[in-house]
């Protein structure tokens, strides 16, 4: 289970140079569709990756993302990793909030 702060988004913020106020400004965020400000979308799917890692405990390689943004994650909301193998070198993971699926990720 993991939350993402304020301050977790100025740091992806400065790193990816992406500042839009809805992800960074919690003033101005409040006039857009969700009301508060919104997660990074990669910042959710390297989560993920970073997770699946620690589960894999093995050097592996990835040839292929497929990623859906179901849903937004909303600052200071929880998500949870779950891991579904599909098939041989085939994953697919899931962030949800609860039970509601927010984005799911196919790593081939």
């Amino acid at each position: 289970m993991r939350s993402f702060s304020m301050v977790d988004q100025y740091g992806f913020a400065r790193l990816s140079g992406d500042y839009n106020k809805m992800h960074v400004d919690a003033v101005a965020a409040r006039r857009f569709m969700f009301g508060r400000p919104v997660v990074h979308g990669i910042h959710l799917v390297l989560f993920a990756l970073e997770e699946w890692a620690k589960l894999f405990k093995q050097p592996f390689t990835v040839a292929s993302l497929k990623v859906n943004f179901r849903k937004p994650l909303l600052v200071e909301d929880s998500v949870h990793l779950q891991v579904k193998e599909e098939s041989a070198g085939r994953v697919c993971l899931k962030l949800l909030r609860n039970e509601d699926l927010l984005t799911e990720i196919n790593v081939c």
